[in-house]
């Protein structure tokens, strides 16, 4: 059975409420409750780098500085480096306002988005009740944690199933030509421009409400 899909001017955005149930809401109720779109970057809060759990990160970015803030941005990285600090802040891209982590990594600085706490599944249910394991068992345990004990290389682990596709498309280049892509009209998406020097009137702005 073929199933018929509506036309687009009987399409109307919902959000559900419950079973079957759900609120509708027009473009203009949803444009009235959205942030206002800037270029700018707030800093909200300095906190110690390793204060965020892994489990908020959601994608990282290099910040890259421009050929006029190069000085500026070697500066900002030695400084937060120095402190081991880094910035809670907010930016709008979108129509959506990011919650993100400036830091520093690698002698350059990286933002990295967030999830927000309601954003995150609870672990109720996950972790077992503590129960009195046996002296033995523990032991063994840690034995077999500090047998396998190593630094952390980055370069030691590979992505298999990425090298495996790397050779089967060298394989296909060698006997079909390749196809071209077709040109798309939409032009990406701006975000924000000179990130650093955003990022440094923020700071001025904090510290002179302080």
């Amino acid at each position: 059975m073929r199933r018929r899909s509506s036309p687009p001017d009987e399409i109307v955005r919902g959000f559900e409420i419950g079973p079957e149930k759900y609120i509708v809401v027009t473009d203009e109720e949803l444009e009235s409750v959205s942030p206002e779109r800037n270029r700018s970057i707030e800093i909200v809060d300095f906190i110690d780098s390793d204060d965020v759990d892994p489990v908020y990160y959601d994608r990282l970015y290099y910040l890259v500085p421009s050929k006029s803030g190069e000085k500026a941005y070697g500066l900002l990285v030695e400084v937060m480096r120095r402190t081991n600090k880094a910035g809670i802040a907010k930016f709008v891209f979108g129509e959506r306002e990011y919650l993100v982590l400036v830091r520093v990594t690698s002698g350059a600085l990286c933002l990295v988005t967030l999830h927000y706490s309601d954003e995150i599944l609870s672990d109720t249910g996950i972790a077992t009740e503590k129960e009195g394991a046996v002296s033995e068992e523990k032991d063994r345990m840690v034995k077999t944690i500090r047998d396998m004990k190593a630094a952390f290389k980055p370069e030691k682990y590979t992505n298999e199933r990425k090298r495996k596709i790397v050779g089967l498309l060298g394989k296909k280049a060698k006997k079909q030509a390749p196809v071209e892509s077709p040109v798309i009209g939409e032009e990406a998406p701006k975000g924000p421009g000179d990130l650093v020097a955003v990022l440094q009137e923020s700071m001025r702005k904090l510290k002179a409400t302080k």
